[in-house]
This record gives C-alpha cells, structure tokens and sequence, in this order.
C-alpha cells in the first residue's frame, strides 16, 4: 500500500469509521455516508484519509479558534470528482449548529497547497475545494476566491477541466444546514471558481484529420463484422445494398460541440431508400444522435438502446447520386444544423445526448465517405462507449407469443375481442416476382371481394405496387392486374361503383392538376383504362419536379396518359374516398402550400360533385408549422356513428373532426398514442376500429364509434425493426376484421429462412352486454 507524506495512507471503507472517530465523534462529522458507500459499491473510488495538525492547531492568524478538518481524497475513475475537503467546528457539549466552514486566508492558502500537494501525489486529477465561515464579508470572499485560483491551484486543476466534463461531476457533501446562510455563500464561492474568475474552465478545441489511408486506419473504428463496411483507397465505404444498415464509430476523440465535414457519395445501385447517415454524440453502437438523408428527405433523430429509431425534425430534400456532396454537421449544445454543398439543409434541437463519438451509417445504399475532418470540445462519457448491440427484447413477438398483460391495454369493458393465429398471405419466397410485399393496405369491393395494395419494389417515391384479390375472406389470394401505376385510393359509391387513384398528379397548366384513375362498373370485379381526373388547386398550392425524386424508367409509366404531360406534380388522394348524402365525394391528401413555414406538410380535404371526375379544394384539415416531423402526413377519413367525418393523421397520431361533411373542421387533436400510416373501419354494430403501426403493429376502438374516446389497444405484432408499420383493416362479416401488416424476419414456415411477407390475423369484435 502507498504511503504518502504526512502520514496520509490510503484506507479501505471498514476502517472509514475509526477514521471518522480520529478527528471528531461521528455525529459531528458532517458527510453524506449513504453517498460515499455508493461510490464505493460503483468500484469507482478509494479513499483516502488523514488527519493534519495543521488543522489540530490553535490559528495563529486571524482567530483564536481550534479548527478541524476532514478531507477525503477521491480518486476516481476519469471523469469524476478527485477529492472533497469538509471542515467542521463547535464544541462537544453543545447542540451541533449549521456547518461552518471556518478558515482564515492564510489558512486557506496553506489547505490549498496541501491538498494540492496530495493530490498530485495521490495521482487524482484535481483538487480544489473552498473553506469559508458563514460569517465572511464579500471582500474576504473575493481574497479567498483569489487564493483558491493561485498557480498553485490551477496547475491542477487545468487538466481535468480540459479533459472531464465539469457540469454533475463536481459533488459537494452538504449537512443538513445546508439551506441555511452558509450554503448560498458556499454556491457563491463554487461558481465563482468554476465560471468566472479563473483560466481553469475553458476547455480546448481539439481537430482531427481522419486518416484513411495507412496501415492502422481500420482501427480507428469500432466495424461490425461482415456487415459490408471496409476502409480502401483513401475512403471509408459502407455497403448495405440487399443487406442489413450498417453503422461504423471513430474511437477518438470523444467531443461535446462540435463540427464535423467530409465527402460522401452515394451510388445509384439497389432499391430502397438509399441513405446514409452522419452519426454524433455516440455513447455506444446503438445510443447516439443522426442525421439520415435519403433521397428525398433529410432527418435529425436519435438512438437509444430501448428504441433504435426517433425522429426530432426533418425536412423535404434531394440530394444528388454519383457526384461527391460536400456535408456538414454542427453541433452547439443542443442547437443541431446540418449543410449539404454548402446550403443549410437542415437545422433543430434535440438533447438527448450532449457528448460522444463520431460515426456513419449507410441503409439500402453503397455509400463512400473520404475527407474526413472533425474538431471540437474534448469531453468524457459518463460510462464506458458500449460495442454491444442490443438484444430484442423477449416482449417481441405476434400476439399469442406476448405475456398476456401485453396483449390488450385499456380495456374498457364494453367490448369482447380475440385475435386469430397469424397467417401468410404473400411473401418473398413464394411469390418473389411481387417483390418487396411491404407497406399493405387494404379496401373491400361490394361485390364481396376484398384487395390487397402491397409496394413490390420499396420505400421509395414512384414505388410500384402490385394487387391481390380475395373471393374468400381473405382465405386465398391471386394477382389481378389495375390500370392505374400506383394504386393508392379507393372510393365506394352507393351505386357499387368503386373508382381507383393514383398517388400523384402532375401539373397540366397553371394550378390544374390530373393524375390517373379507373372505373369499375360492377362491383369491383373489372376495371376499364386509365381515365385522367382533374385537381384544380389553390393558388398557393405547391409541386416539386419529379425528377427531383424519380429514374426516367418511373417517369415513362405516367407519360401516355397525357400529351400535355408536367414534370410537375403533388400527392392527389390517400386511402380513402367518402359519399356523403347528397351524393358529393370527399377525399384528404397531405400537401404543401407556397409560404407554408419549414416546409411542413398539411392534409387538405377535397371534394367531387362529378362522380370523381374533377376534384377541389374544400378545407385545409389541419397545418401547424411548428409539429414535428414532416407535418400532417397520410390521412385517412370514415364517417362516425353519428354522422361525424373523423380524420386520422401521422406523425404521432393526430385526429381532426368535421361536423359539415368536411366543409370545415374543428382542432385537431394528439391521441397519447404514436403511429404511421392509421387505417379506420366503422363496423356494422357501430364500433369504430383504428389500425396503426410503428412502434408495434396495434388496433384500438372506440365503442360508441364516434372515435372521442380510443381504449382496448390490442398489439398483433411486437417487433424491433421487424415490420415497415403500415398496416390495413376491412371488415369481411359482420363483427369480424381482417387485419393486415408486413413482416420481416425468419418464418418457422420456411424452415427459419429470412424474408418480407405480409401477414393477416382476423379480429373477432363483439359488444358485451
């Protein structure tokens, strides 16, 4: 065991008490035990303990008092405290007052030294802490501060500012008086050493040229095995193309703000969304803050181990294939801006981590990054950076595989609802020529028949979809052609008329829009050629080039249709198209207006007294530029029992009310639950069901169908990145849904093989009572 000077020897925590006793009776000792033993069980700690005659001895300077002291020398593991010194004084036969920290000047001036002394001999990387009587004027105070801020100190204490984060490190033990007047002029005395009046505080920037190009330059980051990412030829190349993402972290430095630049290119290889991200603050592989660009959004969002994917801001974006981008990232304590050749793209706040590594990720996309160049203030992570990746949890699974009190939440009572065993539909595997099966949702025909929209080639704008019809209830499927490109609306007419829309429209001139629909005339069993509807916007309606987000090969498909054909175009219609009584068609989009703030989407409703044919604008549903993520996107509409239009929107999950057939609509309003993409089905006994996904595939009701309270939330399927979220529902008897959703993993029917399919359970609803 080291012995120091003065006889200082380090102790173990069994001898604290004696050690305690050695100075005063432990119940005039001031210190938080329950504390110390923390610190001690962390195995982060040893301490360190003496008793100094200096402090036994009368004062030969300012008072004739006995002072006493105990200090205990911290040595802690990199970012936390070295040392806390305490001093106390009263006599034994008197009720202990409030604390006073009782030293003169030049007492102060020789504790410091000491403990300075100590503590560079004890090798701990700071020690300062201040001795003051309650009764001290401010010009004593400002002296002492002075003392305490000597050469003598700050040699010291320089280093640990430099390279231990001071804010929550610093732990003063204070007794039980201290709300009393002693503890503001002890705050007083800590701030000032801590902020003001010493060179100590101001940390360093540091800056670093990634090196990608000698021998050790793998090294320097934390790769997953077999995961495509590789250092070469001067660049870091991330390839996630038909593979799982992959994220790669830089091992050094560890920094708080910072800026971050490089180049990076994307190949215009594979399908999906192809993106990369720009990773910061990272606390390990799977905590850390992003920004995702894809190819045509930007994202700033974070990662915590509990949930891999959280959304703070993000904004409409394209950004060029093949062609080097100039990038960079900015980040000033929670302020977060990110600039693409130059321009700023992207700008929010988000505060969940404030320290870390750097890092890159690529998702369905070959991704090269070279230039890599990084400076900032240098910081210490509480705990060490974890290289584990998360393990799913056991809740994870479809709905008979969760613990019962999983299954269904808020249960009102009211309804009795079971859930059937999943089934498969479609997926990779036995259909491989439909593609991707993501993304399904869902619409009944009159005749009976049910269909199944599905993307076959990804996430991605202009994305095909494919269709499967049901004669049975969903029991069997088989591929029926459709005239439109991407089937995205279905309206249902009294008369068993069902008209199909496209997703988008291109601009034919001024604010005239068409995009593409068909026509079936019995049922839904057949439908005729593309016919071309018309969408006459508002004058502030906004539309963005096509080229922005498409290949030519997309484009082609809708250039027939129109021989006054834009480049030009906007979302037309979503989900679903209404009949009100009067025989006028209502339909939602989400949109954007010239002027609307951050590029924030809203839903627009639309209405048709043609029979579908010509389309205008009625009311704007719901905007707010100051939401969160895109804005108001994916709508969907159902009529209520009561006559009301209830419209469901993402992000979170948003519904806005119309009492007028949706002329107008009253505030919308945030559910305390989250989702992408809702689906709504009033029933036939009148019960109001909502599908929604991400997190979880899941379904709520409402009882009355009025959709003003949502309770019996059933989970169909738990996952962690295991689904896309989108799901549908239709009623296929009176009663009973049929529920629908995409999933990605290993399926025990194909013998543990991976692949997409898109699965259905039925959901059995009956009223009790």
């Amino acid at each position: 065991m080291l012995r120091l000077q003065n006889g200082i020897t380090p102790v173990p925590l069994g001898l604290m008490q004696d050690s305690l006793h050695a100075v005063h009776p432990l119940d005039h000792i001031v210190i938080d035990e329950q504390l110390l033993l923390q610190a001690h069980d962390s195995g982060l700690i040893r301490f360190l303990v003496c008793r100094q005659n200096l402090w036994q001895q009368r004062c030969q300077h300012d008072h004739a008092r006995q002072c006493h002291c105990l200090h205990v020398f911290f040595s802690i593991h990199s970012a936390s405290l070295a040392c806390i010194l305490r001093s106390s004084n009263w006599p034994r036969n008197k009720k202990r007052p409030t604390v006073r920290h009782i030293c003169c000047e030049p007492c102060s001036r020789e504790i410091v030294r000491h403990v300075t002394d100590q503590a560079a001999l004890a090798g701990s990387v700071a020690i300062f802490v201040m001795l003051q009587s309650a009764q001290t004027d401010p010009r004593r105070l400002k002296r002492i501060v002075a003392v305490m801020n000597t050469s003598c100190c700050g040699a010291v204490t320089r280093p640990f500012f430099r390279d231990t984060q001071v804010t929550g490190e610093f732990a003063m033990l204070w007794s039980k008086g201290r709300r009393t007047s002693s503890g503001p002029l002890l705050g007083l005395t800590l701030a000032l050493v801590l902020c003001g009046t010493s060179p100590v505080g101001a940390a360093e920037r540091v800056s670093v040229d990634v090196d990608l190009e000698g021998p050790a330059a793998s090294d320097q980051w934390v790769i997953p095995p077999k995961r495509g990412a590789r250092v070469s030829g001067g660049e870091l190349i991330l390839d996630a193309v038909n593979r799982a993402g992959v994220r790669v972290f830089l091992r050094k430095p560890t920094l708080s703000d910072l800026t971050l630049t490089c180049k990076i290119l994307v190949e215009s290889k594979g399908p999906g969304v192809r993106a990369f991200e720009v990773c910061f603050h990272s606390a390990g592989v799977a905590s850390h803050q992003f920004v995702h660009v894809n190819r045509s959004a930007a994202i700033l969002g974070w990662v915590k181990r509990e949930s891999l994917w959280n959304k703070a801001a993000s904004v409409a974006n394209a950004r060029k294939e093949n062609a080097w981008l100039d990038v960079k990232v900015e980040c000033d304590k929670e302020q977060i801006r990110f600039y693409l050749d130059g321009k700023l793209v992207l700008e929010g706040t988000d505060s969940h981590s404030k320290a870390g590594r750097i890092g890159f990720g690529s998702s369905q996309a070959l991704v090269r990054m070279k230039d890599i160049r990084v400076e900032g203030t240098p910081a210490t992570l509480d705990k060490p950076w974890r290289e584990d990746a998360p393990q799913a949890p056991v809740l994870f699974g479809t709905f008979h595989e969760l613990q019962p009190k999983l299954r269904h939440t808020k249960v009102s009572g009211k309804l009795d609802i079971s859930v059937s065993k999943p089934f498969i539909i479609s997926s990779k595997i036995t259909n491989p020529k439909l593609g991707t099966h993501e993304q399904p949702h869902l619409f009944k025909m009159p005749c009976g028949d049910i269909h199944l929209v599905f993307h076959s080639d990804g996430d991605i704008h202009g994305a095909t979809r494919v269709l499967l019809r049901s004669g049975d209830k969903g029991k069997t499927w088989a591929p029926m052609p459709i005239s439109v490109n991407r089937h995205e609306a279905v309206g249902v007419l009294r008369d068993g008329t069902v008209l199909v829309y496209d997703d988008y429209a291109f601009r034919k001139e001024g604010n005239v829009f068409v995009g593409q629909m068909c026509v079936s005339k019995d049922g839904g069993r057949t439908f005729g050629p593309v016919e071309l509807a018309v969408f006459r916007r508002p004058a502030g309606a906004a539309s963005v080039a096509a080229g922005t987000y498409w290949k030519a090969k997309d484009l082609d498909k809708y250039r027939t249709t129109s021989a006054n054909w834009s480049d030009q175009l906007c979302h037309a219609l979503w989900r679903s198209v209404l009949q009100k009584k009067d025989g006028t068609l209502i339909a939602c989009a989400h949109t954007r207006y010239k002027g609307d703030e951050k590029g924030k989407a809203r839903v627009a409703c639309y209405h048709s007294t043609d029979g579908g044919r010509t389309w205008d604008s009625e009311s704007t549903v719901a905007y707010d530029p100051d939401i969160g993520g895109e804005g108001f996107v994916e709508p969907v509409m159902s009529f209520c029992s009561n006559g009301d239009v209830l419209c469901m929107m993402r992000h979170g999950l948003w519904q806005a009310r119309s009492a007028d057939g949706g002329k107008t609509w009253q505030p919308y309003r945030t559910l305390e639950v989250r989702g992408v993409d809702p689906d709504l089905c009033l029933m036939t006994h009148g019960v109001l069901a909502c599908s929604y996904g991400r997190p979880g595939n899941r379904i709520m009701f409402s009882a009355d169908g009025t959709g003003r309270e949502w309770t019996d939330r059933i989970q169909i399927y738990e996952y962690q990145r295991g689904s896309f979220g989108y799901t549908g529902i239709v009623e296929v008897q009176p009663g009973k849904l049929l529920y629908v959703y995409d999933r990605h993993g290993a399926f025990a029917e194909y013998d543990g093989k991976q692949t997409t399919a898109v699965q259905g359970v039925y959901i059995t609803v009956k009223r009790k009572g």
